[in-house]
């Protein structure tokens, strides 16, 4: 009995010395605290420029660590710098809620952080993408929920930041001069498509047409919608 409690205890203390030590080398420490479902949290995020990361999808893995009542996780190859894409943790300052901001060349994108079932999940997504051409447009996506988890990756995120699709209306629609009609009609110019929402440019006239003066409309096949030129426009999709 004495040499089975001696080879146990071997066990225990051979398992503790080779144990992985947590992240000794952090940078870019970001420290906040959030209310979430009436209960705070501590969210802690950092680069780990530990050289023996050889593990991480990431050139320049991140760990983010949460903190509450009954809650505590550390999460890696979820934040990170790969490539041209990057990945970390954020707040949305003008709504003061918990995101992961995704970026990536012309695309950024805040994705919030839910807390259910003592899980961390994402749902929706609230991007800004700005085209070659200096045009800047804002959608949302909503999908189904999704757990995030330790090696959620770039590519996890992927799914959630739709393609928009615009098209160089202002070139190629032709409304000939002799038309004296269109002068006092309004007419449409098609621009941009997500998934099954067009986006039209609706012109007064073709003075207006020439001067790149529009109104956005959404439209699809059963509905339009209207906006005020101040108003900030997205548009969500259910997956």
């Amino acid at each position: 009995m004495k040499k089975i409690l001696l080879l146990l205890l071997l066990i225990t203390i051979g398992t503790v010395c080779h144990a992985k030590e947590p992240c000794t080398n952090k940078t870019s420490v970001r420290d906040y605290q959030f209310n979430i479902n009436t209960q705070p949290y501590k969210f802690i995020s950092y680069f780990c420029e530990d050289k023996d990361e050889d593990d991480a999808i990431f050139f320049k893995p991140g760990i983010l660590e949460i903190h509450g009542k009954n809650f505590n996780k550390t999460y890696k190859n979820v934040i990170g710098m790969a490539g041209h894409r990057g990945i970390i943790f954020s707040q949305w300052n003008d709504k003061h809620k918990p995101v992961f901001f995704y970026s990536i060349k012309y695309t950024t994108a805040y994705i919030p952080i839910i807390i259910k079932d003592n899980n961390i999940m994402i749902k929706c997504s609230y991007i800004e993408l700005t085209l070659r051409t200096g045009i800047e447009a804002n959608y949302s996506y909503c999908g189904d929920l999704q757990i995030v988890e330790d090696g959620f990756g770039d590519k996890g995120f992927e799914k959630f930041i739709p393609d928009f699709y615009l098209y160089p209306a202002y070139y190629n629609l032709y409304f000939s001069k002799d038309k004296e009609s269109l002068q006092y009609k309004e007419f449409d110019g098609f621009i941009g498509k997500i998934d099954d929402i067009s986006f039209y440019r609706r012109y007064s006239s073709i003075k207006d047409f020439k001067s790149n003066k529009y109104t956005v409309v959404m439209a699809n096949k059963e509905k339009e919608y209207r906006f005020k030129s101040e108003d900030e426009i997205y548009q969500r999709m259910a997956g």
